[in-house]
C-alpha cells in the first residue's frame, strides 16, 4: 500500500522516490499519523497529496472541456518565449 501511495506522490509532485518518501514521512510525523494509515487514506480516496496537507508543486491539469476545445495551455517548455 505504501508503494502505491509513493507512486501517487511521485506522479503528482514530479519528484523522485526518495523525495516522495521524505514527503510521506514528514506528513506522517506532522499529522501524527502512521505512514501506513496515511498511505491507505491517500490510495482509498484517490485524493491528491494536497488534500492530505502535503506540499504541492505540480500545475493543475486542464479540464476535459479545455482539452476538447483546444484551449488548454501547453506547458511552458512547449511555449518558448521569443527573444
Amino acid at each position: 500500500m505504501i508503494d502505491v501511495a509513493l507512486g501517487m506522490v511521485m506522479a503528482t509532485e514530479g519528484c523522485s522516490l526518495d523525495e516522495a518518501w521524505e514527503i510521506m514521512v514528514h506528513s506522517s510525523q506532522r499529522t501524527n499519523t502512521k505512514l501506513h494509515t496515511l498511505a491507505l487514506r491517500l490510495t482509498e480516496s484517490s485524493a491528491s497529496p494536497v488534500s492530505l496537507g502535503l506540499p504541492h508543486s505540480a500545475p493543475p491539469a486542464p479540464s476535459r472541456s479545455e482539452e476538447a476545445s483546444g484551449n488548454a495551455a501547453a506547458p511552458d517548455h512547449l511555449n518558448p518565449v521569443a527573444p
